[in-house]
């Protein structure tokens, strides 16, 4: 998570003999991309692309949810929301990367095509733990036919699957033919573009999403003639740095909204919840500023013996966006007392040229911000709500010292490890 100039620092530190204790940790400083001037619109952004706390969060739900992986094979429960968790995901990572280009003026990105050059260009600045450097992406590069993949099989894949939302059913295995259009299948659709385990058809439909990651993963050496190593973007560690993600998840996501667009639209007695008005809503003003994050970069180093590394402690220090707590007050009017669950949105009215969304422009772009249970009473209810309260938003996660230290002194009776 921290670019080559400070491992190379630790390692030089190390050499030296400077070693930091778990009091007095030894701390290098990192910047991201493009820091203090960017020399291209892409690091404008870098602050969120290459937060350490995103890129942990995806690479996390990548290792719980690998796409090879099938819950038969182990005797687990169906994951039933698989495929629809894979659109919900993508679509928010898109909403929020939107939004903060927004707020430095630029627009938004457009999807992949694999008919034209890849116009943005990326040089990680990070080294793989081989000692070897990630590769650097130029600009105007035209994706090509990899050793194992086919520039010309992911377009038959992406028709297939367009092809069947037309028609409104997928075929599976043995002939089954599934229909869908009756209802909402978006959970079917994620599993065919993931390309998952639990897709109905992986030999006909492919792996779409999987497939341009590897495309465009491989761009700069096709076919393994200069053994270059893998980019950042194949790996899920590393994947939400590449600006080309972005782009690649518009493109995917843009096959979600074909299909959504065909199907019958809510109607006013699915949406509303009779006797309940929501009567106002306010909001504290949003204070951003940028604060010092540290993280432990222990195991980027080697030790002989586990216990050298007992008291040995390097920080990196970076800059993270933050946020000052703030509330929001709801007043909701209920003509009895009723359950409720109550959803929270965030996202733009005007485009970066100032010129007014559409809802249907802009709700693509919305961010979940909170969501919580409610029992509504007669009358009026004023409900306030704390963004510390916000059960999306989650406390820094633990360090693995952390966790090392919590679960060996569980393992002696010596204190209590939760699993939560």
């Amino acid at each position: 998570f921290v670019n080559a100039e400070v491992i190379q620092k630790a390692y030089d530190a190390r050499l030296r003999g400077q070693v930091g204790t778990k009091e007095a940790p030894y701390v290098f400083y990192s910047n991201y991309s493009g820091y203090p001037e960017a020399n291209n619109p892409e690091e404008l952004v870098s602050y969120f692309t290459e937060d350490v706390g995103l890129n942990s969060f995806f690479a996390y739900l990548n290792y719980k949810y690998p796409f090879w992986f099938n819950p038969k094979n182990y005797s687990l429960p169906e994951e039933k929301y698989r495929g629809e968790s894979f659109f919900f995901v993508l679509q928010q990572l898109l909403a929020r990367y939107y939004l903060e280009r927004l707020s430095n003026h630029l627009p938004d990105v457009k999807p992949i095509d694999l008919n034209h050059p890849v116009l943005v260009g990326y040089y990680p600045e990070l080294r793989l733990q081989n000692g070897r450097e990630a590769p650097a992406r130029p600009e105007g590069i035209f994706a090509r036919d990899v050793d194992i993949l086919y520039v010309e099989e992911i377009k038959n894949y992406e028709r297939r699957i367009r092809d069947g939302i037309d028609y409104g059913y997928f075929g599976g295995y043995n002939y089954e033919r599934i229909s869908v259009r009756e209802k909402d299948y978006t959970n079917v659709l994620g599993n065919i573009l993931e390309g998952n385990a639990e897709s109905i058809n992986k030999e006909f439909y492919g792996a779409f999403y999987r497939n341009l990651i590897s495309l465009f993963g491989h761009i700069v050496d096709p076919v393994h003639r200069y053994g270059v190593p893998a980019s950042v973007l194949e790996q899920p560690e590393t994947q939400l740095r590449d600006p080309l993600f972005y782009r690649i998840a518009k493109r995917v996501l843009s096959v979600f909204y074909h299909y959504k667009s065909l199907l019958k639209p809510y109607t006013y007695g699915d949406l509303y919840l009779p006797g309940v008005t929501v009567e106002d809503i306010t909001f504290d003003k949003l204070v951003t500023y940028f604060d010092t994050f540290d993280f432990e970069i222990n195991n980027a180093l080697s030790f002989s013996k586990p216990e050298d590394g007992a008291d040995f402690s390097y920080v990196s220090r970076q800059y993270r966006l933050n946020h000052k707590p703030f509330f929001y007050h709801l007043k909701v009017k209920s003509e009895k007392e009723v359950d409720s669950v109550v959803r929270v949105f965030i996202g733009p009215k005007y485009d970066a040229l100032g010129r007014e969304y559409s809802l249907e422009e802009r709700k693509q772009y919305y961010v979940l911000l909170d969501t919580f249970n409610y029992k509504l009473t007669a009358g009026e209810n004023d409900i306030k709500r704390s963004s510390k309260d916000f059960p999306l938003y989650a406390k820094e996660a633990p360090s693995y010292y952390d966790l090392y230290q919590t679960t060996s002194r569980a393992l002696k009776g010596e204190d209590k490890f939760f699993l939560d």
